[in-house]
């Protein structure tokens, strides 16, 4: 979890906002932003045990790795590359890190984590389902989502009292959508797996209420937020899937 942690860090931290660069300046906002993350990621992580422990799971954080290099046959790692072999690419970490440096930091590509779910068979005994089915491990997924979002919000309430919690807002706001970006084992692909309906709907609250948040309260946003997922999800379930 270090490693992914750092990693989100960087990519969070490498525009300082600064016009000069200075390494005590670069570096104090890196500690701050990297508490932020600490507290940001494991409180998402800690809902995510509870709500997988309802459903007789345990769920174990690791950095999002990549098994290949291309979508041929020939391209599944391992590998051989100077002397080494690659058995994995850590696209958790390489993605932020580069894209930071691409950008100059103004695209903070926070995707670093994935959980991998394990399921206690023996407690399953006597449910419909003995496995984990996709909808309840979309559920696993959501509600680490959520929690993000759920920080934003609480946080965003609290931003009058102290301007500078609204740091807090912004980095879970980002971590709520780039978790739900259905890209191979990230949460949003276990979402958009459980049902493109379903999907559509979270993702267009998690969009609605990241971009509502710099310009109303949290009530607004929220209320807002769920009309709109209503009426994208409702028009996306008559179009492209009921016709």
């Amino acid at each position: 979890m270090a490693a992914s942690l750092l990693a989100i860090t960087f990519a969070l931290a490498f525009d300082d906002k600064s016009t000069s660069f200075q390494l005590s300046f670069w570096l104090t906002n890196f500690l701050r932003i990297l508490l932020i993350v600490i507290f940001s990621v494991l409180a998402k992580e800690i809902v995510r045990k509870l709500v997988a422990s309802r459903y007789d799971c345990v769920t174990e954080y690791r950095i999002w790795e990549m098994e290949r290099i291309g979508i041929g046959r020939h391209t599944r790692l391992p590998r051989k590359f100077l002397g080494f072999t690659i058995h994995t690419l850590p696209i958790g970490v390489i993605l932020p890190i580069l894209i930071a440096f691409i950008s100059l930091g103004k695209i903070p590509f926070i995707a670093s984590g994935v959980f991998i779910v394990s399921t206690q068979l023996i407690h399953r005994a006597g449910k419909k389902y003995l496995h984990l089915t996709e909808y309840e491990e979309a559920k696993i997924a959501l509600s680490a989502v959520l929690t993000s979002l759920g920080i934003a919000f609480l946080f965003k309430f609290l931003t009058p009292f102290n301007p500078a919690l609204g740091e807090v807002v912004t980095i879970n706001a980002w971590l709520a959508f780039f978790h739900m970006l259905p890209l191979a084992d990230l949460d949003g692909a276990k979402i958009f797996f459980a049902g493109k309906t379903f999907y559509v709907f979270n993702m267009v609250f998690v969009i609605a209420s990241a971009l509502m948040l710099s310009l109303f309260g949290t009530v607004a946003t929220v209320i807002l937020a769920i009309i709109f997922a209503i009426i994208l999800a409702a028009n996306y379930h008559y179009f492209l899937v009921y016709k």
